[in-house]
């Protein structure tokens, strides 16, 4: 018979689950505390321990203080944990997850799907390496389902070892998808390199990438390494795949499925010890309908998957995302701004946050310079209008104020609407109405999504 510790101070839920695990064929024992748990594994002998990663506001020790305990001790270094959380987020799924943790599950949670897990991580887990933990410079953010997800996503892509594609809108940090990969796979003590497609000239691709023997071009005096060589036993991180040359397409397949590839003028094939990560905002799909994206090379980067998701499919962190980015510049500048006024939370649910991540930290990093104890929304709002709030600007007249006397959804429609406005059109006046430099600055993919905002709010360039 299986034996299972469950470690979690309410004991209502703790009976009850015991009580379900015994019906299922399974010995259960219960403890409430770290200190009681670590001897319960002692004399209990467990398969599996269930672990609520609070353990109440009472106690002196949580989860991860107990999880720390257990595989300091030699023997158990590889029993199975499953965790169990009510407010947990990334920082402490990656940091169980490192721990040794075998899952991680978020509350309210069905004993049916518990018991599917126990089932899984019991039959035979044992020698799984334990990987160590790390500091964080900078990291994920959020306690949302969603980016739960996601961390759990690149832990398994990373453990795993694989090339993987990265997915996602403009502005939601898959430079930062891609640097937790790096710091939780096995190649965490070797280089990560990026290459940003979008500035290697389409002529100068293959010998940049692959690098060139001497006389392999008419300008190659000697011989010159490739990108691609810069971490051996490392990560190369490919940001904007999208942006390709479809001519240079076929040799990247080449090397994703054989990792070997010749450098320019030379006949010598090479090995590429290096994990590929790469990245795009693009529809690589639609791109392959069109004729711009090798259909053989989709299918390949599509063998595994990480989707980065905007941040309106989680709103529900930004007063983490918040509270992250203001300690942050704290941190960096010495100043000691304690935090941000409800005001600015509710206005930031408000906000479309089209630039997701990188456009709250911008606007949060403008607001910043002219807060004083606590950041407030007339900060945050100068950072999203500058800074013509109140006056007369070229291609929209004179500032009507919005009049207070009406149902208040249809004043907040008006007030963003508003704000919206303000803001694309200071973009525009910043980059002389040139759409396209506006769009790049704004983090569009297209300027096409700056134009449909403009016909949208009725924008128009003063003649």
């Amino acid at each position: 018979m299986k034996k299972i510790l469950i470690v979690d101070d309410e004991k209502e839920f703790a009976a009850a689950f015991a009580e379900f695990l015994e019906l299922h064929g399974y010995a259960a024992a219960w403890a409430p505390e770290v200190g009681r748990a670590l001897e319960q594994v002692d004399a209990f002998q467990p398969d599996l321990v269930t672990l609520d990663l609070e353990l109440g506001a009472q106690a002196d020790q949580n989860g991860i203080d107990f999880l720390g305990a257990l595989r300091k001790k030699p023997a158990y270094k590889d029993l199975p944990v499953l965790v169990i959380s009510g407010t947990g987020g990334t920082h402490d799924y990656f940091q169980v997850m490192e721990l040794g943790a075998g899952d991680y599950v978020i509350k309210p949670i069905d004993f049916r799907q518990i018991l599917e897990k126990i089932e899984r991580l019991t039959p035979g887990v044992s020698g799984r390496k334990i990987p160590a933990a790390g500091g964080w410079e900078e990291r994920l953010v959020g306690k949302s389902k969603v980016m739960l997800n996601l961390a759990r996503t690149i832990y398994q892509a990373a453990q795993a070892g694989s090339d993987t594609l990265i997915l996602g809108e403009t502005g939601t940090g898959k430079g930062l998808v891609a640097k937790t990969y790096h710091r939780l796979s096995s190649r965490k003590t070797g280089p990560f390199y990026r290459i940003d497609c979008t500035r290697i000239p389409p002529n100068l691709f293959e010998t940049e990438i692959f690098g060139c023997a001497p006389g392999g071009h008419s300008q190659a005096f000697q011989e010159k390494k490739g990108m691609i060589e810069e971490a051996p036993q490392g990560i190369i991180f490919l940001d904007e795949i999208g942006e390709m040359p479809l001519e240079q397409q076929s040799k990247w397949l080449t090397l994703l499925e054989t990792k070997r590839y010749t450098r320019v003028g030379e006949n010598r094939e090479r090995e590429l010890t290096s994990i590929i990560l790469s990245a795009t905002n693009c529809d690589l799909y639609a791109m392959v309908q069109a004729g711009r994206f090798r259909k053989d090379l989709y299918y390949r980067l599509c063998n595994t998957i990480i989707l980065n998701p905007p941040l309106r499919d989680h709103a529900e962190d930004l007063p983490e995302l918040t509270e992250h980015f203001i300690r942050k510049y704290n941190s960096e500048r010495g100043t000691r701004i304690e935090g941000a006024e409800p005001e600015v939370l509710e206005g930031f649910k408000t906000l479309p946050w089209e630039g997701n991540v990188r456009q709250l930290m911008q606007v949060i990093e403008i607001g910043l310079k002219q807060a004083h104890s606590r950041l407030t929304w007339a900060d945050v709002r100068a950072a999203l209008t500058p800074p013509s709030l109140g006056g007369e600007t070229a291609g929209r007249g004179p500032k009507s104020p919005i009049p207070p006397d009406m149902p208040y959804a249809e004043f907040k429609e008006k007030v963003l609407l508003a704000l919206k406005r303000d803001f694309f059109i200071y973009h525009l006046e910043k980059h002389q109405w040139n759409v396209t430099r506006a769009a790049q600055a704004l983090g569009f993919a297209h300027r096409q999504q700056l134009r449909q905002f403009m016909e949208q709010l009725q924008i128009e360039k003063p003649k």
